[in-house]
Order: C-alpha cells, then sequence, then structure tokens
C-alpha cells in the first residue's frame, strides 16, 4: 500500500499564468475579457487558490494584470477600467534572407527561409 506523503507539493499556476489561460479559453478570437469573468473562469476550475486578506478574486486579477509594477506588461493590455486583453504573437513569420557561401573559391548565394515571431493584437474586444 502505498502511503500519501504529507505536505506534498500542490501542482498550482501563478496567477499571471492562470490569467492567461483563462484569457485564451473565454474569448477565442479576441482573447480578452473583464476582471470578474476571468475570476469566475480562474476560481471555477481551481487554478489559482492563494487570496490575499480583504482582496476579491477579480481585484487580485486587476492588480496582477495592470500593477505590479510592469512586470506582466508583456502578457496584457488594458482596453477599459474593467477589462484586459492578452497580447499574443503569432507563431511564425516567414522571412527568405540570403546568405552568401563561398565553397572551393566558388561564389554561391544560398536563400533561406527564417520563422520568426512578429505582434497580431490590433483586434478590440466587443
Amino acid at each position: 500500500m502505498i502511503k500519501p506523503i504529507k505536505n506534498a507539493m500542490k501542482n498550482e499556476l501563478h496567477l499571471q499564468e492562470a490569467i492567461v489561460i483563462a484569457l485564451i479559453n473565454i474569448d477565442k478570437e479576441t482573447f480578452c475579457a473583464s476582471f470578474d469573468t476571468i475570476a469566475a473562469f480562474i476560481d471555477k476550475r481551481g487554478l489559482f487558490s492563494k487570496r490575499k486578506a480583504g482582496c476579491t478574486l477579480a481585484e487580485q486579477v486587476m492588480l496582477r494584470a495592470t500593477r505590479s509594477r510592469g512586470r506582466y506588461k508583456h502578457l496584457f493590455h488594458q482596453i477599459d477600467d474593467r477589462t484586459i486583453q492578452l497580447k499574443s504573437f503569432t507563431l511564425e513569420e516567414k522571412v527568405v534572407k540570403k546568405k552568401r557561401i563561398i565553397k572551393d573559391g566558388l561564389d554561391f548565394t544560398d536563400y533561406m527561409e527564417v520563422k520568426k515571431p512578429i505582434a497580431w493584437s490590433d483586434q478590440k474586444c466587443i
């Protein structure tokens, strides 16, 4: 019989990770939602259980996404007082680059296809 480990670590997310998961799942087109909607999603699925005393989860979401000394501004864009949007990137953009190769005294030009991320986030929440 296997005994359970006392004080085993839970596999919990950080709040900003839970917010990203919520935004991806709530609105799959614009990746935006209100703080209350995000908090309800996180609470329903048990993604983040730590609570600050006297602070609702919606308030914690707002503080993490918009304040936090700018630590998460690369993740979230504030639409209005109650709504945020996930800043996102496309998976790749194909760019053709030339590469000059000199082999055995002969000059070759090789064309390489390079994939790089590009920003897309021009969509607005409705």
